[in-house]
């Protein structure tokens, strides 16, 4: 069974595409359907050449083919785990899809409540319950679970995004593996 993980940020341009591209890199092996899409996205859009030099350093090579896409509820209603470029991002989808709430989760939120646990459990979806009952217990920073949106501007925020996007794609790939193929995180 293939587990469908769906990244999604504002255009679908930069943030949302990076990440579900590091998380094939991560999970590569798995049976993992990646998609991203953008709550604000125009369709067709190529991913801008700076983020695209980034996703290319990390060793992201289908960046290039990356076309935009807006996200659509059914995308979170079909997706096993939905991840989200920023609180904004996951409150859209919770609006949208109410049905996909539990598997919602911002890109770094679901990275730091990964490192909380002492054991991945298995399968998926109780992985994905123990991280969302952690909420509540885990005092994380509202603040601190935004990937800053780097689109149209500096260097220095083209490379706070990607480094923030590519530690927190290490960590949530790390948890699936260990959820998916039952090695350690």
């Amino acid at each position: 069974m293939t587990v469908r993980i769906l990244v999604v940020c504002t255009g679908n341009l930069c943030r949302s595409p990076l990440a579900a591209e590091l998380l094939r890199v991560a999970l590569a092996g798995l049976p993992v359907g990646i998609r991203s899409a953008g709550t604000s996205a125009r369709d067709g859009e190529p991913m801008p050449p700076e983020t695209l030099a980034w996703a290319t350093a990390l060793g992201a090579q289908a960046a290039a083919t990356h076309r935009s896409r807006r996200f659509q509820p059914a995308d979170a209603i079909d997706a096993d785990l939905v991840l989200t470029a920023g609180l904004d991002h996951r409150r859209h989808v919770a609006e949208a899809a109410p049905q996909a709430v539990r598997r919602t989760f911002t890109l770094l939120e679901f990275a730091r409540l990964a490192e909380t646990m002492e054991a991945v459990p298995r399968p998926l979806p109780d992985a994905l319950a123990a991280l969302a009952a952690r909420r509540p217990v885990v005092q994380l920073d509202p603040d601190s679970l935004d990937v800053v949106d780097p689109h149209g501007r500096d260097e220095e925020f083209q490379r706070q995004a990607a480094t923030a996007i590519d530690g927190a794609c290490d960590r949530i790939g790390a948890f699936l593996r260990g959820t998916l193929a039952g090695g350690t995180p």
